[in-house]
């Protein structure tokens, strides 16, 4: 939320302030902080340029320098209401939750009202499991600023979290219906319809795309490339994201990586992250380039660029925080791909293509629901790595009866998808569900959940809610107590399917009308196991139901799954590696054939 400069500033000033702040909403955060910085020797003691410097600083993830600049407008307005929020900001980014709730506090104190302390106190709640109560400061930040979409986003994201898709959307419409020219609420809206059962394919796909209208029409897009339109050369690819590192994304993006042939595409990594690991470690030593490029802004993005001749840059978060579609709003290559971090189109026109596969998007009725053309990748769109350190399975259960499982976040447990759940422990007698996210050691989750099952006629008991294990070889052994996964719908999980199948444990998945629907459907496929995927509500409940009472396919599923996945095509890198390029391929020549 930008803030006008303090008052007192003399007017030439306040007008250079507040042209560092529109750079700012334009995504121009490096060139304002260039700017701001080149007043400070003649304003070196003035608050509000050392405020706004210090915001823009912790903005583009450099504390350190902020705190500098903090510090002088500390010196001059100990007790400013902005000057205490970017104290509040610095204990955020240094994760001191409680310490930036008493920043809030602070401000609250003089002024109740404070609508932008009461959602940065929301903020640090949700970190310190208080949920309930950050409701409640989000709410009146609401009501002290109904005509602020910022409070109603940050609302709308927070009911999503608590498993309530179709209520979020309905207050992200609201947001977007107050400023129709901030990008901000589309994209929460865009992001959140793909959770709402009650969203149609063409509701889910008009939400991206006005999402993809609003950013466009305020970033011009590159219409002429030096690029040389040779379709058979090296192709220099860019692949940027945040997530290159312990995460998700990586268990997919690595072997493409790692296995790619340096003849064909040349790798650049664009990682987004201050945070690097072993899994990061790796990764740079598969790339042909890495780049630290977290502190660039979208411009600076699209700069280096083409100075490092990039002719495919390829997005792999989508919507999902953190991601740069400013710069591909941009077009700064020739040809742009999004893949594997987001399950839906990005609504960006500029983007080329996004890829995917004949069973996440079918054709020709998936085209229709994506702005970017749809790439196909034969077979499976995805190749997971399995973690090298994963135990054994166990080869059978221990225990009695059923126990059904899902490790996916909370937010994808859909009203629709409890349902469905609720029938299988009805009709399974003695069985009973694990779930199990960071989010359950919530009190207020744990009630939820529980009160939810009630309300279907399932005893409490029978729900066992489990804390996530941060050990890796602790989380994947939880899977041993598990009979059956369930696979949660409109949106599927995609690591938490591959690693219950690594670990032996058999998946049921429902194959809905979108690709988010129709991951797990793509990735038990690729392992030959067809026969665990639904085409409808009863469908599934009927296959989890049947797997339940034939204890000799179970075992033999688990027996053999571990081996099954490491012959098949999902986890098979060198040949993915190839099919990703061939995919690639074909989006560069059609380029070469019409260069524009």
């Amino acid at each position: 939320m930008a803030r006008r400069p303090s008052p007192g500033a003399d007017a030439r000033l306040e007008a250079q302030l507040q042209q560092a702040i529109d750079m700012q909403v334009r995504g121009q955060v490096a060139q304002a902080i260039d700017m701001l910085r080149r007043l400070v020797p003649r304003h070196a003691a003035h608050p509000g340029l050392n405020h706004t410097l210090a915001r823009m600083l912790i903005m583009s993830n450099k504390p350190e320098q902020a705190v500098y600049f903090l510090e002088r407008a500390e010196a001059a307005a100990p007790d400013h209401p902005d000057v205490i929020l970017l104290r509040a900001s610095l204990h955020e980014t240094a994760q001191k939750h409680a310490d930036a709730v008493a920043s809030y506090d602070a401000i609250l104190a003089r002024q109740p009202n404070h609508a932008e302390a009461l959602a940065g106190k929301s903020r640090m709640l949700i970190e310190l499991e208080r949920p309930d109560e950050a409701l409640a400061c989000l709410e009146r930040a609401v009501e002290c600023e109904p005509h602020e979409p910022g409070y109603r986003v940050q609302l709308g994201v927070h009911t999503l979290e608590n498993g309530q898709p179709h209520e979020a959307c309905e207050i992200l419409r609201k947001a977007c219906a107050l400023r129709a020219d901030d990008p901000a609420p589309f994209a929460s809206l865009a992001y959140a319809l793909n959770y709402d059962h009650h969203a149609s394919p063409e509701d889910v796909f008009k939400g991206h795309a006005d999402y993809g209208r609003v950013v466009e029409r305020g970033i011009p897009a590159r219409t002429a490339f030096d690029n040389t339109p040779d379709p058979d050369r090296t192709l220099r690819v860019a692949f940027v994201s945040r997530d290159l590192k312990e995460h998700s994304v990586s268990y997919f993006f690595e072997p493409v990586l790692e296995h790619h042939d340096p003849s064909k595409l040349f790798m650049a990594c664009y990682s987004l992250s201050r945070h690097k690991d072993a899994v990061t470690e790796r990764l740079q030593s598969h790339a042909d380039l890495w780049r630290d490029a977290g502190p660039l802004d979208f411009t600076q993005l699209c700069e280096q660029f083409a100075k490092d001749k990039i002719d495919i840059a390829v997005d792999l978060s989508g919507l999902g925080a953190g991601n740069r579609l400013l710069a591909f709003a941009a077009r700064p290559t020739p040809v742009s791909l999004t893949y594997c971090g987001y399950p839906n189109t990005t609504g960006l026109s500029r983007i080329t293509a996004r890829l995917i596969d004949a069973i996440t998007d079918p054709p020709p009725e998936a085209d229709r629901l994506a702005v970017e053309q749809l790439a196909r990748i034969d077979g499976c769109f995805l190749c997971y790595r399995p973690l090298a350190d994963a135990p054994e399975p166990v080869p059978d259960t221990i225990g009695d009866g059923i126990v059904f499982g899902s490790f996916n976040a909370t937010k994808k447990y859909t009203p629709q998808t409890l349902d469905a759940w609720a029938e299988m422990l009805k009709r399974v007698p003695g069985s009973k569900l694990l779930l199990k996210h960071k989010r359950m050691r919530i009190p207020d989750v744990q009630k939820h959940f529980k009160s939810a099952f009630a309300e279907r006629g399932v005893d409490p008991e029978r729900i066992d809610l489990r804390l996530a294990v941060d050990d890796t070889r602790g989380h994947l052994a939880v899977y041993d107590e598990i009979d059956i996964g369930l696979d949660p719908f409109p949106y599927n999980g995609t690591t938490t399917t591959c690693e219950a199948m690594w670990m032996g444990v058999p998946v049921i998945t429902l194959a809905g009308d979108r690709h988010q629907a129709r991951v797990g459907a793509s990735l038990l496929h690729a392992v030959g196991l067809d026969e665990l995927v639904a085409d409808s509500f009863e469908g599934y409940i009927d296959t989890a139901v049947g797997l339940a009472g034939d204890h000799e396919r179970r075992r033999a599923l688990r027996g053999g799954m571990r081996a099954r996945l490491a012959s098949s095509m999902l986890c098979d890198g060198p040949g993915f590696a190839d099919r990703f390029e061939r995919a690639v391929r074909s989006v560069w020549r059609d380029w070469c054939a019409n260069p524009r």
